[in-house]
């Protein structure tokens, strides 16, 4: 007898629970961001080398020098590989990052909310803060980063960074002008095309002690931490680096202990201690300075080398 077509549909439908196969969950892809570099014996970084003093080009050699670039020599090293600067625009930087062209970025990166979206941060490796310049004679008298907002004031950005936000985000009714370099910002300051730039501070003090008749810097706000930024999911890399910078920094990010690695960078770059910087003790015998006891130590190897003369 044969089963009508309808009839056979109806069993394999009543039969089908007894073969159900349960969903596979796909095994999460391991990151090996950190055995990569280390296998491929060095770590790409991306950089703008145009926002001094944390990174630019040396006028005579045109190598890229700065803050960062010696930051960075300290984490390849602990790793034990080479590292290589890619210098690139400042937005062209993230999105070579995130392509895969760089293993991170190291160059005055604040860590914000928004920039988190598309890829992850180390701890923070500096502590700055958001600064007003103006030109001496200051025609507008732009003392405060609230005498910016008015619509009489031009203000020089570079474009994308986080003076550029801050202005956006807070509605100011200041024209904005963006430039592609913090360097182009100031000269147009310089040129009076703009009456202020807004920048981080160390930047914008960079271009004011090059220029010290021209420049000043009325104002500072808006804190803001560094930080080094990796491919999402990159967590082997991110902690390293995060391990490498707490014995920089010390481990409690809120009481940084400075070390004394970190401070001569500091004030190789910056021109004086990093605030908060404690040098440790020179070593003594209990109740007696060491250079004393170096001092009294000297003569008397003098004395035995001239009894043995004799």
């Amino acid at each position: 007898m044969k089963i009508k077509h309808y009839s056979l549909i109806i069993l394999v439908l009543l039969f089908l629970p007894l073969f159900s196969i349960s969903p596979v969950t796909a095994a999460p892809i391991a990151d090996t961001s950190l055995a990569d570099i280390i296998a491929a014996g060095e770590i790409t970084v991306g950089i703008e080398a145009a926002y001094p003093p944390f990174e630019e080009r040396d006028p005579e050699t045109d190598e890229i020098v700065g803050f960062d670039p010696e930051i960075m020599a300290i984490i390849e090293k602990d790793i034990g590989v080479d590292f290589v600067l890619n210098d690139g625009g400042w937005e062209v930087i993230f999105t070579s990052l995130d392509s895969g062209m760089y293993d991170c970025i190291i160059s005055a990166v604040t860590i914000t909310a928004k920039r988190e979206e598309t890829m992850d941060f180390s701890r923070w490796y500096y502590k700055s803060s958001q600064a007003v310049m103006v030109k001496i004679a200051n025609p507008k008298n732009i003392t405060t980063i609230e005498d910016v907002n008015a619509t009489t004031v031009k203000v020089g950005v570079q474009a994308g960074t986080t003076s550029d936000l801050y202005l956006t985000d807070n509605n100011y009714t200041a024209t904005m002008v963006p430039f592609a370099t913090i360097n182009l910002a100031i000269e147009a300051l310089n040129l009076e095309t703009v009456d202020c730039v807004l920048g981080d501070y160390d930047t914008l003090n960079a271009g004011k002690t090059a220029q010290p008749d021209t420049f000043n810097i009325v104002d500072t706000f808006s804190p803001e931490d560094f930080g080094i930024p990796v491919q999402t999911g990159s967590d082997s890399l991110r902690l390293r680096i995060n391990t490498i910078l707490d014995g920089l920094l010390g481990e409690d990010e809120d009481s940084p202990v400075y070390s004394e690695e970190y401070n001569d960078i500091y004030v190789e770059w910056m021109g004086g201690d990093v605030y908060g910087y404690v040098p440790k003790p020179a070593a003594t015998i209990p109740g007696f300075p060491l250079i004393a006891l170096i001092s009294i130590l000297s003569v008397a190897s003098a004395i035995l080398i001239r009894k043995s003369k004799k």
